[in-house]
């Protein structure tokens, strides 16, 4: 069907984004290839057990996030619209980590939300480079 789901466990919702590496007021910037990955939250007492996985914005119905990037949330609609008339696939929303795919318990330091935008075939190309880079980032 298309529809992402995300775990929304009790009420601790996580990550809670605080801001994002996105600027709303311009055009996304292209996703690196490869493509942001998966976020994991180490467990320390307890946590989610999920990572927060990069997803096309189109397919994005909830985020936690502070009042403050609200409305950036609000823009992602033209922002994905705009991006597929200027060629791309579309927006992908993501957890902007640098690159670290995991991070401190509860998703501390994955609070950035990013947004880039993507071709589908950079979809496929991503397998690969992903596949063949270090582990320097775990």
């Amino acid at each position: 069907l298309g529809v992402h789901l995300h775990v929304l466990p009790g009420v601790l919702q996580e990550p809670r984004f605080s801001s994002t590496s996105w600027d709303s007021t311009r055009p996304a910037p292209v996703c690196p290839l490869p493509l942001p990955p998966a976020v994991y939250a180490r467990i320390d007492d307890w946590g989610p057990l999920h990572p927060f996985a990069p997803l096309d914005v189109r397919r994005l119905a909830l985020v936690h996030a502070d009042p403050g990037v609200w409305p950036h949330l609000v823009a992602l609609a033209a922002a994905s619209a705009d991006a597929e008339a200027a060629g791309s696939s579309g927006l992908l929303a993501f957890a902007d980590t640098r690159g670290r795919r995991v991070v401190a318990p509860h998703f501390r330091g994955a609070d950035a939300l990013g947004v880039c935008a993507y071709r589908d075939r950079d979809l496929l190309e991503s397998f690969g480079q992903a596949a063949a880079a270090s582990q320097d980032h775990w």
